[in-house]
């Protein structure tokens, strides 16, 4: 059923795929194509069959990426599929994204008690599933022989398994039974008697005051005599938890409402749980590489600016991908080329007598230079007060939002230079005006909103185009 369903998408994909390649269009263009156009063929299937199995999420991740690179990858997964304010390009991880689509149905699990789901409730206790931790789901994996709903209580273990905890909230509901995090000895803690009468929630155990309830405030409540031993082994593993958190105080504890597990509340009362969920299973503290190589050279550097201003601040994905090849020292430049055994020196293309990095292209050069000495000398000219550029500011722009007109200047710069390169001509000042008057010309009818005139101010000023 599963080969069958998939193997028609599959040549759906692969058809789409010959005809967006004859476009010549650059990864971020490719990675749109991608989210818009090829994911949605597989996004019904992802919800509403058992998991595809390894060797076809392989096929389809194989064809997004040689897709998107053609050749060699030229930045790794793990970083591609991150926020551009780390360093990706919000590329699609589709292991990840199956996951997080078979995740749906534990919201409708919790909210929904239709006559569909009476063959779910057959099969294992629904309402304990949601109220317990993750030992208890991974009991009911164990007995389960319904391949769907085994794949989905794996994949919202897994969730449950990565969920970070930010908030004293997120600890206050946390499961208290069956939940990793809370042992006495090397067992999950569970009281039936506590767990009938609506102690399910670690703030449950605990007063408005927020210390500890004590063993005889349960008992009344439950109406059960409850071991003392039992009792001051889930004090002593929640105060642990606790202590070893970030929450070094225990806050007051709001007792009153209905409260769904931390992992829950997510799931259930976000707006768009689904984004929340990927992201879960996405996380990763790996950095790009480029951020050490670029430490080397130059000095406190914001690498959150550094990654996400060029899209902020830009539209144009010529100057998107431009910029984030830059930062990730993956433009084609001699040097670069040199080492691949693709060009015959690393002589820089302009000057032909110093090698062709990165610094040089865009800062160095004898030919880049007066280009640099212009700009200094028209801001001066117009009275905008910023004398010192250095190559840093040029190359990964300038933090503050106060200096975005000057960020895109130097944005347009780097393409003039870049394209003078392309096609083996020496960059000049009056052709540098030129391409400022071509792209302000093109920028006046792409804006769509008027407040952002300002941020071209520079480049106006640069050509002598009348501010008003």
């Amino acid at each position: 059923m599963i080969d069958y369903n998939y193997s028609s998408k599959l040549t759906m994909l692969q058809n789409i795929i010959i005809f967006w390649k004859r476009r010549n269009i650059s990864p971020l263009g490719k990675i749109t194509v991608v989210k818009s156009m090829l994911l949605p063929l597989f996004t019904h299937l992802f919800i509403a069959l058992p998991s595809p199995g390894v060797h076809i999420l392989n096929q389809i991740h194989n064809c997004f990426y040689n897709f998107i690179w053609d050749d060699p990858l030229k930045i790794k997964h793990n970083i591609l599929i991150k926020p551009y304010e780390e360093g990706g390009l919000n590329m699609i991880d589709i292991y990840s994204f199956e996951k997080s689509m078979k995740l749906t149905w534990i919201k409708k699990l919790a909210l929904c008690t239709g006559k569909c789901f009476v063959l779910v409730y057959s099969l294992f206790d629904v309402k304990k599933m949601l109220n317990m931790g993750n030992a208890y789901v991974q009991k009911i994996v164990k007995r389960l022989t319904n391949t769907f709903w085994k794949d989905v209580l794996n994949y919202y273990s897994i969730y449950v398994n990565t969920f970070k905890i930010c908030t004293f909230d997120d600890v206050l509901n946390m499961p208290l039974f069956y939940n990793d995090n809370f042992k006495i000895g090397m067992n999950c803690i569970y009281d039936k008697n506590m767990y009938e009468r609506g102690i399910r929630l670690v703030r449950d155990i605990l007063c408005t005051s927020g210390g500890f309830k004590t063993k005889n405030d349960i008992e009344n409540y439950t109406g059960k005599v409850l071991n003392f031993l039992f009792y001051e082994g889930v004090k002593r593993t929640v105060s642990d938890f606790i202590k070893k958190s970030s929450f070094a105080t225990v806050n007051k504890s709001n007792t009153t409402g209905v409260f769904f597990s931390s992992y829950l509340n997510v799931i259930v009362f976000k707006a768009k749980p689904n984004k929340s969920i990927y992201s879960t299973y996405t996380f990763n503290k790996e950095k790009p590489t480029c951020q050490n190589k670029w430490n080397e050279i130059f000095n406190n550097i914001d690498w959150k600016f550094v990654h996400n201003f060029v899209f902020e601040n830009s539209r144009d994905t010529y100057i998107q991908w431009l910029q984030t090849r830059i930062v990730h020292r993956i433009l084609g430049t001699k040097s670069l080329l040199y080492k691949m055994k693709i060009v015959n020196d690393n002589l820089c293309s302009f000057c032909k007598k110093h090698e062709e990095t990165l610094t040089h292209l865009f800062w160095e050069c004898e030919h880049i230079q007066p280009i640099i000495n212009y700009i200094k000398y028209s801001m001066n000219l117009n009275n905008i007060n910023f004398p010192n550029i250095s190559c840093q500011d040029v190359l990964l722009g300038i933090c503050s939002e106060k200096m975005t007109p000057i960020n895109i200047l130097f944005l347009e710069m780097k393409r003039y230079v870049f394209i003078c390169k392309k096609h083996s001509k020496i960059p000049t000042v009056p052709g540098l005006k030129n391409s400022f008057q071509l792209a302000w010309e093109i920028q006046k009818h792409t804006i769509c909103q008027g407040s952002e005139f300002p941020n071209w101010s520079v480049v106006r000023l640069l050509i002598n185009e009348p501010i008003t």
